[in-house]
């Protein structure tokens, strides 16, 4: 990690930007079209949304792992469809 950067409770990575402004990353395994969230995660993304981004990681079981940069305020976007699992949210596109 680099200076400025540090772990938090409610993101997986809080980074300060050039601008000085503390921005969020939430990293999630999945698949290509889908993730779980739980509900205090979820919150959080609403909560810090011009600040958060939230990347899945799919594909563990190739040579090379993928990424992907889920859009910013999905839980607005009809292409992202909700189905709420205990305590959990599932999410599809």
């Amino acid at each position: 990690m680099e200076a400025g950067q540090e772990v938090s409770a409610e993101c997986d990575i809080e980074y300060k930007g050039k601008d000085g402004k503390i921005y969020y990353v939430e990293v999630k395994s999945g698949d290509e079209f889908s993730f779980n969230i739980s509900q205090d995660e979820l919150n959080f993304a609403k909560d810090k949304n011009n600040y958060y981004k939230l990347y899945i990681v799919f594909n563990f079981d190739k040579d090379k792992p993928k990424c992907k940069l889920v859009d910013d305020k999905f839980w607005d976007n009809s292409k992202y469809k909700q189905e709420p699992i205990i305590e959990t949210i599932h999410i599809t596109f």
